[in-house]
């Protein structure tokens, strides 16, 4: 279109010249409003006045500020003559300079939007953290019950098969061993020569010393002569001249299966220990080596988890001594698997009151791997 005031030959479509800035349209020259709206693109909008020039911007198309998908950004620059063509010469750096300022405005708002979502994506983010963290928490809470629990229970398994493993075991061999069973006062030989295992020895103060311990046979009364016999000590014979029963009541005589307190006439502290005998004088002698019938504990018994051989050196538990013992297998034997039933020979190293028929107990390591039954004397 061309200018009537300069000649310039403008775009199809423009309202005023590019060059002069002159109005192309004749009806807008008689227009009595001094007021212009022109649309510069869906986005944009410019409202011209004498003293002002309002723009409205659409901010979902802000990035198409003029047609033809011209992005006005820090890379591209919206050229002024373009604007030229719908924007009076005078107010054309107005409106490109204003046309900026609320494009940057608007991208800074957006990208503030952005920063703000952040924090939302973090935040759920972490709640599923949590979440994941929580569970696994729980599982291994409910893992490390379970365990223990498991655990608790076959403890107390294997404590009820011990603990009737010890009373029962020693019938496997029916030739020398017979089942133990819960010895009542009624039960207990009280017409055998008297015995008593010494469990502890002390002084009293005014009455001299005094051993405790159960009676496991025969009757004692006061006056009554007794021997103090094992441990390698040479055998001591002396009076009773005290029976007290849970050290407080005086008897004048205690029989089998009572728990009592034997005052000694003329004995040291010394001269009696734990793991010795009372007993009536020539009744029963000590010795290290004899013959018994052992039956060793089978695993799931508590017992071993390994064969043993000759030499074998376990503790002996008889009455209320502990000694360590040499075993000896017989010949034909090579070793020894739990379970079994056998025929040994016992060495030990401290001498014990022995008689045939003493019942004892193997240890190793705190723990009974074995029962056994004392067949005969050797030495």
């Amino acid at each position: 279109m061309k200018c009537k005031n300069c000649g310039y030959e403008n775009i199809e479509g423009a309202v005023f010249c590019a060059a002069c800035g002159g109005n192309l349209n004749p009806t807008t020259e008689n227009n009595e409003s001094t007021n212009n709206t022109f649309k510069f693109s869906d986005a944009t909008k410019v409202n011209i006045s004498e003293d002002k020039v309002d723009i409205s911007v659409d901010k979902n198309k802000i990035e198409d500020f003029v047609e033809g998908n011209i992005k006005l950004d820090e890379n591209t620059n919206v050229g002024k003559d373009i604007i030229g063509m719908f924007v009076p010469k005078d107010k054309v750096d107005e409106v490109y300079n204003a046309a900026q300022n609320t494009y940057e405005k608007q991208k800074l708002e957006n990208q503030n939007n952005n920063v703000n979502e952040v924090p939302k994506k973090k935040q759920n983010l972490n709640f599923k953290t949590v979440l994941i963290i929580c569970l696994i928490i729980f599982v291994v809470i409910y893992i490390a019950v379970s365990y223990i629990n498991k655990t608790k229970e076959t403890k107390r398994s294997n404590s009820e098969i011990t603990t009737t493993v010890n009373s029962e075991s020693i019938s496997t061999n029916s030739n020398a061993l017979t089942t133990t069973t819960t010895i009542t006062n009624e039960e207990y030989d009280k017409t055998g020569d008297f015995l008593l295992g010494v469990e502890d020895v002390f002084t009293i103060s005014g009455k001299g010393t005094a051993a405790s311990g159960k009676i496991e046979r025969g009757i004692v009364k006061i006056n009554d002569e007794i021997q103090i016999i094992g441990l390698n000590h040479e055998t001591i014979t002396t009076t009773v001249v005290g029976i007290l029963e849970n050290n407080r009541i005086n008897k004048n005589e205690a029989e089998a299966g009572e728990t009592v307190t034997l005052i000694l006439k003329d004995i040291s502290s010394s001269d009696v220990e734990r793991g010795q005998v009372l007993a009536k004088p020539g009744s029963i002698t000590q010795h290290t080596k004899f013959k018994c019938s052992v039956y060793v504990l089978k695993t799931e018994e508590g017992g071993r988890h390994t064969p043993f051989f000759t030499n074998y050196r376990p503790q002996f538990y008889f009455r209320t001594s502990d000694v360590t013992g040499v075993i000896e297998l017989p010949e034909g034997v090579e070793m020894v698997n739990p379970g079994d039933t056998v025929e040994v020979d016992v060495e030990l190293t401290t001498s014990v009151a022995l008689e045939k028929g003493t019942r004892f107990d193997i240890r190793e390591g705190g723990k009974i791997i074995g029962n056994g039954i004392v067949t005969d004397i050797i030495s």
